[in-house]
């Protein structure tokens, strides 16, 4: 489980939005600073971020929790965050961790047709 088998690809649909596509392995600390990184580095240039997870493939504790900072620091910006393309797997797992209760009533979440 190479770190460097994760990447963010960031394009722009709109002017006000941002969307990070998630590809491969969202694994340990490294993978989860990027993230963060990444989404740090639009927090002026967009009031809506979109994670697109549906090229996302594992994810741990530490890939959880960088999606949770990205959502307080979005929130704390007047961010909207949304969350898309989750599979089955990927929301139950958000969910048996808590993570939707961390997140609150936003962000929305959109799940794949998985």
């Amino acid at each position: 489980m190479s770190q460097a088998s994760f990447r963010v690809e960031v394009d722009r649909p709109a002017d006000s939005t941002a969307r990070l596509r998630l590809r491969g392995r969202l694994v340990g600390p490294e993978a989860g600073r990027r993230l963060i990184d990444s989404a740090g580095e639009l927090t002026n240039q967009a009031s809506r971020l979109v994670l697109d997870f549906a090229q996302l493939e594992v994810r741990d504790c530490a890939g959880i929790g960088s999606i949770v900072q990205i959502a307080c620091a979005s929130r704390s910006a007047g961010r909207q965050l949304e969350l898309t393309g989750m599979n089955s797997r990927v929301r139950e797992l958000m969910d048996a961790v808590g993570c939707f209760d961390a997140l609150g009533p936003e962000p929305r979440a959109a799940t794949s047709g998985e």
